[in-house]
């Protein structure tokens, strides 16, 4: 397989790479929600790859796997039954939706899956569970084909999550890299991986770090962890940027959004 994230080679069933995005409690309207999932599914679909049908997931239904419409207001629809509920049934917050949406070629097993939590309204503000996220779903490793278009170009498609859903902090990490950096800082603080990018005025990121590139883009700072043929999504190359962040105190809990 293809080496694009300097892994040699990618075992895509142990290293799940996801590429997710976050923020604080922020009330969003379904219309909104559903002009930034459309926004989303248009950057997969242009990305390349094969023809994609897309779905959308609701447990109220006997046939769990629905087409997506592609009319806006029918759109809107299904982002409104993706609304968060209580025990009882009823919304949990002003607006808050749980989003499920894959995309996969007719007949085909591997999927790319949007997923999050969108628009939720939290107790506690130091708490980010506001995120929407792309990860996938393969039978088998002959996944190239599938995920490849997205992956090639990680820092399109981490800007894209950061930007066309107003976040705070956007990476492309892995389940190992989420696990260990939740060792090291609480669970508000930002996330990072094979490159992050992390919204101006939130921390005070150096222009130089040891084993990563740094550049001021969109608002942001974007951080490549060097790898030996790209962005590396090997925890210790992560861990080393991260720790020499968190040893320079440029970084601490995530705030806005």
């Amino acid at each position: 397989m293809t080496d694009l994230l300097g892994l040699s080679p990618i075992d895509w069933h142990r290293d799940k790479p996801v590429i997710s995005a976050h923020w604080g409690a922020r009330s969003e309207a379904a219309d909104t929600v559903a002009a930034r999932l459309e926004g989303t599914l248009g950057f997969i679909e242009a990305s390349g790859g094969p023809v994609r049908d897309h779905w959308w997931f609701a447990e109220d239904v006997m046939e769990p796997r629905q087409p997506l419409p592609t009319a806006e207001n029918d759109l809107e629809n299904v982002i409104r039954s993706f609304a968060v509920t209580d025990d009882a049934g009823q919304p949990s917050g002003p607006s808050g939706y749980g989003v499920l949406v894959d995309s996969r070629a007719p007949d085909e097993d591997s999927a790319t899956i949007i997923s999050g939590h969108v628009g939720n309204s939290l107790k506690d503000m130091s708490r980010l569970t506001n995120q929407i996220q792309i990860r996938w779903s393969t039978s088998d490793d002959t996944v190239t084909e599938a995920v490849g278009p997205l992956v090639a170009d990680v820092t399109a498609s981490v800007l894209h999550l950061a930007l066309g859903w107003d976040a705070v902090n956007s990476a492309i990490s892995s389940t190992a890299i989420a696990k260990a950096t939740r060792k090291l800082v609480p669970f508000s603080w930002p996330r990072l991986g094979a490159v992050t990018w992390i919204r101006d005025g939130t921390h005070s990121i150096p222009d130089e770090v040891t084993g990563a590139s740094i550049e001021r883009v969109n608002g942001g700072t974007l951080i490549t962890v060097h790898g030996s043929h790209g962005p590396s999504l090997r925890v210790e190359d992560v861990l080393a940027v991260y720790e020499t962040l968190l040893n320079g105190d440029h970084i601490g809990p995530l705030t806005g959004g």
